[in-house]
């Protein structure tokens, strides 16, 4: 007993020695500066902190009226969030970062807020907006017409699920935007086909014209946009046009595509139809040369010209009595099953897809317009049981639905 005390007690010494020997380890001096802000009526503090130990930031909370404290930032750009404890082990300078107070403003009702700007438009000091779900007990549900007009610094914003409603260029003026989160892809979550109502038109654009980029007024800078699980639907003309953005990320109850929903998004590489999604309407993504379409689930309403000329490379098929046409003219489609329902496949509906190279059609037969396999180069009588189709009446001579393929009839 006497030796398993003496071990406890040697172990306590080194314990402590070791602990004398670390708080006598070299001093770095760290500056606080509160970056136009206070504390207790200072505008900066210098403090001297052993190497090895912690500057607990929660310790420091300076004030800026007009203003709010979003985060720290040291000499080489690394960002603390304002309770972090920041290991010290050489001399550093911490810089406070504010960003503008959103403005609130009670509705008529005096039942919800909606969100009419900030402490300082012109300037807007934040990385990021994101605007409260609730203020003062109630929730926000709006987001005024031009509320962040001349934002010209902030680079993402987000907004809640509790916002049903965002005016006419919201966010005009806010050219340095690379990334939004948004709650329905327009002004709100009910119109299903308001062409004039979709992305464009929350930075002061029209959209859904076929005027092009000219017309909506977005930011080059903006390559992301992120649609909430409180979207069901993507509306007509959502994304028309929109040249610049790269990548949508679709909430997963999604159910359906609008029309020309992504029309002539030309620099789209990246979306994922989730799994609920099972309706994608005529021309949802026309022209998006670069998109590479992932569909989770399964389609069983689709409109002509759909999925024409991208990248889509894989896709299931519900229950549907036809193929509208040159719904996946120009894709990558590898392999395509024909559900039994199908009784007809539309004018060009595969045209052009090179890497076709099996079509299994579980039907007893299907009746095939012109060019609907035209210049499948890949597909061959061994990926195809021609025995199960019909040639049109139409589709004859230059209009053989397998003209330039490898599938002889």
């Amino acid at each position: 007993m006497k030796k398993i005390v003496s071990v406890l007690i040697v172990v306590l010494l080194i314990a402590a020695l070791c602990g004398i020997l670390v708080s006598c380890g070299p001093k770095h001096a760290v500056t606080l500066d509160y970056n136009g802000g206070e504390l207790k009526g200072k505008t900066g503090r210098d403090i001297s902190v052993y190497e090895g130990k912690d500057v607990n930031l929660s310790k420091y909370k300076p004030v800026k009226e007009g203003y709010d404290l979003l985060q720290w930032k040291d000499n080489d750009g690394n960002v603390y969030g304002v309770d972090d404890k920041v290991r010290i082990d050489g001399e550093v300078t911490l810089t406070a970062v504010w960003t503008s107070r959103v403005v609130y403003t009670l509705d008529s009702s005096g039942e919800s807020y909606t969100v009419t700007g900030t402490t300082d438009n012109a300037a807007y000091l934040a990385d990021t907006l994101t605007v409260a779900a609730e203020y003062s007990g109630k929730p926000v549900t709006a987001v005024a017409s031009e509320a962040f007009k001349g934002c010209r610094s902030v680079k993402s914003i987000n907004i809640p699920d509790s916002v049903k409603e965002i005016g006419g260029g919201a966010f005009n003026g806010c050219v340095s935007l690379t990334s939004l989160t948004l709650p329905y892809a327009g002004r709100n979550a009910q119109e299903t086909d308001g062409e004039n109502y979709g992305i464009p038109y929350l930075f002061g654009g029209q959209g859904g014209t076929y005027s092009g980029e000219k017309n909506n007024k977005m930011p080059h800078s903006l390559t992301t946009v992120i649609i909430s699980d409180a979207a069901t639907f993507i509306p007509d003309w959502a994304f028309g046009n929109c040249n610049y953005i790269e990548s949508v990320v679709l909430g997963k109850n999604i159910t359906s595509i609008g029309t020309r929903a992504f029309n002539s998004c030309t620099a789209l590489t990246d979306i994922t139809l989730p799994a609920k999604c099972n309706e994608v309407k005529q021309f949802a993504f026309y022209g998006d040369v670069n998109a590479n379409i992932v569909v989770e689930g399964a389609i069983s309403r689709l409109g002509q010209y759909a999925f024409a000329n991208t990248k889509l490379k894989s896709i299931s098929l519900l229950s549907m009595e036809s193929i509208s046409q040159f719904a996946f003219s120009g894709t990558e489609l590898r392999e395509i099953t024909i559900p039994s329902s199908v009784k007809s496949i539309g004018n060009a509906a595969f045209q052009k897809c090179k890497y076709l190279a099996k079509v299994t059609i579980l039907g007893d037969s299907v009746t095939l317009g012109p060019a609907v396999f035209a210049q499948c180069a890949a597909l061959t009588n061994d990926g195809i049981d021609v025995s199960k189709v019909v040639i049109g009446a139409d589709a004859t001579g230059n209009n053989s639905p397998f003209l330039g393929s490898g599938v002889n009839i």
